[in-house]
């Protein structure tokens, strides 16, 4: 965004709810990147146009940029002292959503492409634009330094349109050094053009699968929406409000400077991971409904981390989490058939009428035990790690399984009839690998090879000791390195 913060910017706005209008108006862009609009000296026979819950209208600022606004809601109002004649009014609204351009757009105008960046996408894309690998030795210690670069991407056409990810060199100089940086773009062209209802949809669906590489939550820094005219020059503008916030506002890490975390996060996985990426976004978009409230439980589960949060509720939502992936996936057909014939059999013994009735009319299938769902979903990403049969981990962590599901029990029905199994250090151990293990399990039907994924755990610093004190699995490092980290690691000091 061009605009500073808690600046005001002077304009006029000259359109209200569609009704034209003439007012001196001051904007200014909060630090949650929300527009602060104050219309000054509104006549009294324009007040009948913020009657309104939700305002939409367009400003005109002294650099000729028109903003256009929607879902603006009233924050106060202030009124002139004189004589009812010449009585003026001052207003002001809190816009979340604003739209920057050459021109006007309104909610029935169409654009041709989406690009945005978000943080960490540097990492999260993985893909390097320079070759440190010529001259290698000579870059280390600052001699003939010489490094090719150019613009690195990839693409993907999806049945919704073509997706893209792309990595540029970026340079910065002072008067005493010069820095190489990372550029990055993600855009997405649909295969019809969108309204502003429409796009944010894909920019959730998207940003969601960003966070599940990630690991934790990722923001959207900017975002332009693109029309292509015939034979006109593209008209670009700049959206203001889907998550426009920096992560260094809210992450646990130290931020200073470009990024100091430095491209040593092995354990982030990235879109070049994926060894077919259309493959893997078709899936994506395919089960995104599917696995709607497991995302939520994870996204919860994230937040608590990112908030220093520790309470049963990130247990809960873990649980929520299992639930959430099984419904997606877990087949109950089998469980329901051998239900019916149970049930069949048993009202086939009895002799007397109304109890065959009563029997037929209250016993019915609950749906599969939530025992059985925890044991797949922690069976699945396990076996990745070490290899077993199901029965043998059935009978290995047996009494894991029974704490488990004994204390989500417990804190969902806040019975008086049982007992807590588990401390809290406990809950929260088995709330972050069960968090991981659904990255695990996901990516791996996205088609992530195991040598990856083991490779990007085994690099995370909690991952290998959740995994030894719950499951009593020793993960070994392995040389499975992807080729950006290898770029990346001998030069990001």
């Amino acid at each position: 965004m061009n605009y500073e913060l808690n600046k005001d910017y002077i304009g006029i706005i000259y359109k209200i709810n569609n009704t034209e209008v003439n007012f001196t108006t001051t904007v200014c862009f909060n630090e949650f990147y929300q527009a602060i609009v104050t219309i000054l000296d509104i006549t009294p026979e324009f007040s009948e146009l913020f009657d309104y819950k939700c305002f939409s209208g367009n400003i005109i600022l002294g650099n000729a940029e028109v903003l256009t606004f929607f879902e603006a809601y009233f924050q106060k109002s202030t009124y002139s002292l004189n004589d009812k004649e010449n009585s003026k009014i001052t207003l002001q609204i809190i816009v979340p959503k604003i739209i920057i351009g050459r021109n006007e757009v309104s909610s029935k105008t169409t654009f041709s492409e989406i690009s945005f960046e978000i943080s960490d996408g540097h990492e999260l894309i993985g893909l390097c634009p320079y070759d440190f690998n010529k001259n290698g030795g000579d870059i280390l210690i600052r001699n003939n330094i010489e490094i090719p670069a150019g613009i690195k991407s990839i693409e993907a056409e999806t049945k919704i349109g073509k997706f893209g990810f792309a990595s540029y060199p970026r340079y910065t100089f002072s008067k005493n050094a010069f820095s190489l940086e990372f550029g990055h773009n993600i855009y997405y062209c649909p295969n019809n053009r969108f309204t502003i209802a429409e796009y944010e949809g894909i920019l959730h669906k998207t940003s969601d699968l960003l966070t599940l590489l990630c690991g934790e939550i990722i923001s959207i820094n900017k975002i332009n929406l693109i029309v292509y005219q015939e034979d006109e020059k593209p008209d670009s503008y700049e959206f203001i409000g889907f998550c426009n916030f920096l992560k260094n506002q809210i992450n646990r890490l130290d931020y200073k400077g470009f990024d100091t975390t430095s491209y040593k996060r092995l354990y982030i996985f990235k879109i070049s991971d994926f060894l077919n990426l259309k493959s893997a976004l078709v899936y994506w978009f395919d089960n995104y409904d599917k696995l709607y409230n497991a995302h939520q439980a994870y996204g919860r589960i994230l937040l608590d981390e990112e908030m220093k949060l520790v309470t049963v509720n990130k247990f809960l939502a873990s649980m929520q989490l299992v639930e959430g992936y099984a419904q997606a996936f877990d087949d109950e057909k089998d469980d329901m058939k051998r239900f019916n014939e149970d049930k069949n059999r048993v009202i086939f013994q009895l002799h007397n009428e109304d109890d065959k009735k009563f029997v037929e009319k209250y016993l019915r299938y609950s749906g599969t035990t939530f025992r059985k769902v925890l044991i797949n979903f922690l069976f699945e990403a396990i076996n990745i790690f070490e290899k077993m049969s199901k029965n043998s981990f059935k009978s290995k962590y047996d009494n894991l399984f029974t704490n488990i599901v004994n204390d989500r029990n417990y804190y969902t029905h806040s019975s008086n009839r049982s007992v807590s199994k588990l401390s809290i250090s406990e809950l929260m151990e088995i709330s972050e690998i069960i968090k991981d293990l659904y990255r695990v399990n996901i990516l791996l039907k996205m088609g992530v090879e195991e040598a990856v994924i083991s490779c990007r755990c085994s690099n995370n610093r909690e991952f290998p000791a959740y995994l030894k004190n719950i499951f009593d699995i020793e993960l070994e490092d392995n040389d499975h390195i992807p080729d950006f980290d290898k770029a990346m690691w001998e030069y990001s000091n």
